[in-house]
């Protein structure tokens, strides 16, 4: 997420476009804005104002935590406590991502190694 740059959001912010070259499976990506996401876009467009320049960094990784945490307190994705010293923090974590495919993928019926392939998971049978 470090590397990813204003140059890499689509002009209608509704997806960002990862180039093979940052990924650490060598693999381009296409994350779409959609669902849960939707309501990314618009905070984008106010973000952009801010940081015009193309390669700057989308995301401000000094307090990703914090910021991942308040995000998916406002989209009802987790809750989130933010008094004093005493934070704390239930829901979706980023790594969940990757379970939600996993387990998606074992409901629609995809082999094993298929799955593995898309997960980028070593495969031995």
């Amino acid at each position: 997420m470090k590397k990813i740059t204003w140059g890499m959001v689509s002009k209608a912010r509704t997806e960002i476009v990862i180039p093979a070259r940052i990924t650490k499976t060598d693999d381009g990506r296409t994350v779409p804005l959609v669902g849960p996401l939707a309501e990314i876009p618009e905070a984008l467009r106010e973000t952009r104002k801010k940081f015009p320049k193309a390669s700057e960094p989308v995301f401000n990784m000094r307090n990703f935590r914090r910021m991942w945490n308040r995000t998916c307190h406002k989209l009802g994705l987790g809750v989130y406590y933010e008094k004093g010293d005493n934070r704390r923090y239930t829901g979706l974590h980023p790594h969940d991502f990757r379970r939600s495919a996993s387990r998606n993928l074992i409901k629609a019926g995809v082999p094993r190694a298929r799955r593995l392939s898309i997960l980028k998971i070593p495969y031995s049978p």
